[in-house]
């Protein structure tokens, strides 16, 4: 496994791209099962383990490779089932929409607990 960057600047770029919920902080913590709304400071080191891991080895290089393109997303991932009524493609539970900050996000409730 990658050695982890220092935790507190990686737990304040976590809560920063939380705000922004970009494809690619969306992404990494639906892979990782971290809640759009967990602050870096609540997870235990194994979550925050596992999310540096999703987003250095999957989901970065992913979205570099299809230059950040939703429509080009595996179907794996939540990007491209971010509609109403789309499916968890983890679970096919249905995906809920919230808001984060004053943007619209999208979680699984089965596979992103709170």
């Amino acid at each position: 496994m990658p050695e982890l960057p220092d935790v507190e600047i990686f737990k304040q770029y976590l809560d920063a791209t939380a705000l922004h919920q970009t494809i690619d902080a969306v992404d990494i913590r639906f892979q990782s099962g971290v809640h759009p709304q967990a602050k870096a400071n609540s997870l235990k080191e194994k979550s925050f383990k596992e999310l540096f891991r999703e987003m250095r080895e999957k989901v970065l290089p992913t979205a570099i490779e299809r230059r950040a393109d939703p429509a080009q997303f595996p179907d794996d991932y939540i990007i491209p089932q971010r509609q109403k009524g789309g499916h968890c493609p983890k679970c096919d539970g249905e995906l809920q929409q919230i808001k984060v900050s004053g943007r619209t996000t999208y979680l699984c409730p089965r596979c992103q607990k709170k």
